[in-house]
């Protein structure tokens, strides 16, 4: 899964993107997933936002 998602990345967003700064954006999304969802409770992000959806993708298939 990691690897997978680490590939597209470098394809579409950035083909410096080092692994490390892969796990930090995961480790983020982790972190503020919940806080947006409480603060917008109305605006459901993770599922409307592509990269928040492939982020949620790895989080689940890792975890």
């Amino acid at each position: 899964a990691f690897a997978e998602f680490a590939n597209g990345l470098r394809k579409n967003l950035n083909a410096g993107i080092r692994d490390g700064e892969i796990v930090e954006m995961l480790a983020q999304h982790l972190i503020t997933q919940p806080v947006f969802e409480a603060l917008f409770a109305n605006y459901k992000f993770a599922t409307q936002n592509p990269m928040a959806q492939a982020l949620q993708q790895v989080v689940a298939q890792i975890g």
